[in-house]
């Protein structure tokens, strides 16, 4: 429990988190962002009660979480972000009804690579990039070292051992996994 902890500032909770207890980060003073990921279901009362220094709540959970009070938060005046498809449900949820602004996440990584009518194909140990033709592409390991670049990419295939990469287009990039 962080309960009261005056240090931490951000918060990004591990995606097999499902449940949130109650008074977990109440008292925070310090605190600035939440970022809920997907699988948490359940927010306890108090959870991020008086967590004064709150400037953005994100939850990545297409379901608005359960909270039991509104005394799960003390400030709804921070901006929520939501997955774009559910800022209506969030709308609608009790508790998260409650805060001002309730908005979409902005598209990054492969949603909006794809919205630029680019996609991959990470099969048999190579890497293929539909709609990059002409662009600037770049690939990196997870570590940031850099496997491929190209200043202007044609089609080819990159040829790459089974891992997650992060690939640049232009200036846009995503997490790809290559099997």
């Amino acid at each position: 429990v962080f309960r009261g902890c005056s240090k931490l500032e951000s918060l990004n909770i591990p995606a097999a988190v499902t449940s949130i207890g109650g008074d977990c980060f109440m008292d925070c003073s310090a605190l600035k962002s939440i970022t809920l990921p997907a699988a948490v279901s359940e927010i306890g009362d108090y959870a991020f009660f008086r967590c004064s220094a709150l400037t953005q709540i994100t939850s990545l959970n297409p379901v608005p979480p359960t909270c039991k009070a509104s005394s799960t938060f003390s400030d709804y005046t921070v901006p929520l972000k939501v997955p774009a498809a559910s800022v209506d449900a969030y709308k609608a949820a009790q508790v998260w009804k409650d805060f001002a602004s309730i908005d979409a996440i902005e598209s990054t990584g492969v949603d909006a690579l794809e919205s630029a009518g680019i996609s991959f194909d990470g099969e048999g140990n190579a890497l293929r990039i539909a709609g990059a033709q002409g662009k600037p592409v770049e690939v990196y390991s997870l570590s940031g070292k850099e496997l491929y670049s190209n200043p202007s990419y044609q089609g080819e295939s990159i040829e790459l051992n089974p891992s997650v990469v992060v690939v640049k287009v232009a200036n846009k990039s995503a997490k790809v996994s290559v099997r």
